[in-house]
């Protein structure tokens, strides 16, 4: 229904992981880091979790 084929759930099970990874790694900086993000870093951060 939702995929054509098991290419596109590995596709997106691999995305996920990939993206779940990405955001403990800023969870694991620290809100520290998130406060001395510029505009760019920001931008950047915004436009991979979407």
């Amino acid at each position: 229904m939702f995929f054509d084929s098991w290419y596109d759930m590995l596709r997106v099970a691999v995305m996920a992981v990939c993206a779940y990874a990405a955001l403990m790694v800023v969870r694991l900086s620290g809100k520290r880091t998130l406060a001395k993000m510029n505009a760019f870093d920001l931008a950047v951060t915004v436009a991979l979790g979407s």
